[in-house]
């Protein structure tokens, strides 16, 4: 019995001073709850005011926070393969067809059991083809020039091969643009995030040092002159002016850093996204320059062909005409 006497008396003292460490931790923040509601009905008249620099300082970075997170916005339709490609259900059915039709074509051409089953267990050909506008043109105009077997239309063939070769080439390159932007765009988001979670702490201490200065000065004023506690009041006072100055300037410095390592970021982004188009349409011009001469001789060749084909008679048409007149002389 004594036993369980002293045991239930250790555990009432541990249950009493874990109840204090959580009355300790709990009251800060239920008198700045306070604090902030007699703020808000009452007025702040009587909160203590920021430094002027302090809110120009958290301006000028909440306008260049707010400036790149649209940035970002923006810009990361690069980091999309397919951000240029419109989507279809056409396309994909077109796609299965196009597998179905070319197992079809190497059952057709299997000379025994063993390749017929390596055909039927075989996985798709390509499990995914980029997404691009250049590269679904490329290859619809190959599948155009491969359709075109008639020995009248085997002329123009080429031309669709050679202008969807190098829609394929373009589309190549727009990957190798969009890979490149999207590195420094990980970059710069990387480096908002990371600064927007350090300042936004240190300015949730900047308001929580407030808010324990101005409850601190407002038992200082409520308080008695005679009261026998007035001189810890003053020291608890002084005490949150220093943490309240100290967050300040900790906050201060965060956000300056983040305005330079942010507007350092955002620089370079930009360079990369100019330096990454300018070598885009640089391959761009000069694949296509070197297709049009080729293009325009093909083209010429072409309706030169058309030309001299409809000038030539139909047969049978001379000696029909020739006997239609020996009739009527």
């Amino acid at each position: 019995m004594e036993n369980f006497r002293k045991s239930f008396a250790s555990f009432s003292e541990s249950v009493v001073d874990i109840g204090a460490n959580i009355q300790q931790n709990i009251s800060p923040f239920a008198q700045r709850t306070k604090q902030q509601l007699h703020e808000r009905i009452v007025g702040n008249s009587e909160s203590t005011p920021l430094p002027q620099d302090y809110t120009n300082l958290e301006k000028q970075y909440e306008e260049i926070l707010v400036a790149n997170q649209d940035l970002l916005k923006v810009i990361s339709v690069f980091e999309v393969e397919g951000n240029d490609y419109p989507p279809s259900f056409r396309d994909a059915i077109n796609g299965t067809f196009k597998g179905l039709q070319s197992r079809v074509n190497l059952l057709r051409s299997a000379t025994s059991a063993q390749d017929v089953g390596n055909i039927l267990m075989k996985g798709p050909d390509s499990p995914h083809e980029p997404r691009t506008l250049n590269i679904a043109l490329g290859g619809a105009l190959t599948q155009l020039a491969e359709t075109l077997t008639a020995d009248n239309q085997q002329r123009i063939a080429p031309i669709y091969a050679a202008v969807g070769s190098v829609e394929e080439e373009l589309g190549a390159a727009k990957l190798e643009q969009d890979r490149d932007i999207t590195k420094y765009n990980i970059v710069l988001r990387d480096t908002v995030t990371e600064a927007q979670r350090a300042v936004q702490a240190s300015r949730r201490q900047v308001t929580n040092a407030r808010l324990d200065l101005d409850i601190k000065r407002s038992n200082m004023r409520h308080a008695s002159p005679s009261a026998p506690n007035l001189g810890s009041l003053e020291t608890e006072v002084d005490a949150a002016e220093e943490e309240f100055v100290a967050a300040i300037e900790e906050a201060s410095v965060l956000m300056r850093h983040a305005i330079e390592s942010i507007s350092t970021k955002t620089v370079a982004c930009a360079v990369q996204l100019a330096r990454a188009q300018r070598e885009f349409y640089r391959k761009s011009l000069q694949s296509l320059d070197a297709l049009l001469p080729e293009l325009e001789k093909k083209e010429a060749a072409a309706r030169d062909f058309d030309t001299t084909e409809s000038s030539e008679p139909v047969a049978g048409t001379s000696q029909e005409v020739s006997i239609s007149e020996d009739k009527e002389e």
